[in-house]
């Protein structure tokens, strides 16, 4: 029988060195979730946040005149144009300006009290509010008219949140060649 070798031996030279990889933290799935959890909320209060802020469509339009040779014969309305009701709706009128030859009235930024038939308790979608304001400031006798601006302020509570908003809608009077006069809407 013959002699059996003994096994080699590697030298320490001739061994290559093992390089450990790094291995990655594993995140446990409850950390993961939560993540994911936090994102999903945090977009869809994003997403709501945005929509339901735009989502009062409130206008001021005119919608004819008593006294088509005065500017302050016309008569204004408010109309909630969006999906859902507003509420505890204020509507008051300020920063009047009056010209005419010799004449300048102003309410120099003040705004006018609101009467009772320019609130409401609710205003819902698709209905109009008639609003009191351009006859009731008595100037309709005045002939020599020039000009006239107004700002009509619309203070109410959306249906989903507690506080209140304000909408701001500036008009000009403009004098036609016939001598009539169309209120229009400024840009805000």
């Amino acid at each position: 029988m013959g002699k059996r070798k003994p096994p080699r031996r590697i030298r320490d030279r001739e061994r290559q060195p093992e390089i450990p990889k790094p291995q990655p933290i594993p995140k446990k799935g409850l950390i993961r979730t939560l993540e994911l959890a936090i994102g999903i909320i945090s977009l869809a209060l994003t997403v709501a946040g945005f929509v339901l802020n735009s989502l009062p469509k409130l206008s001021v339009d005119v919608s004819g005149s008593l006294q088509p040779t005065s500017p302050m014969g016309t008569i204004f309305y408010l109309s909630n144009d969006g999906a859902l009701p507003v509420h505890d709706v204020v509507v008051t009128c300020g920063n009047l300006e009056i010209a005419g030859q010799n004449l300048r009235v102003t309410s120099l930024g003040a705004e006018f009290p609101a009467p009772p038939e320019a609130r409401a308790n609710i205003l819902s979608p698709g209905h109009k509010m008639t609003l009191p304001y351009a006859p009731a400031f008595g100037f309709t006798a005045i002939s020599n008219f020039t000009g006239a601006q107004l700002v009509i302020s619309v203070h109410y509570r959306p249906d989903y949140v507690p506080w209140k908003k304000i909408a701001v809608f500036p008009f000009k009077a403009e004098r036609t060649s016939n001598g009539t006069w169309i209120w229009k809407s400024l840009p805000q």
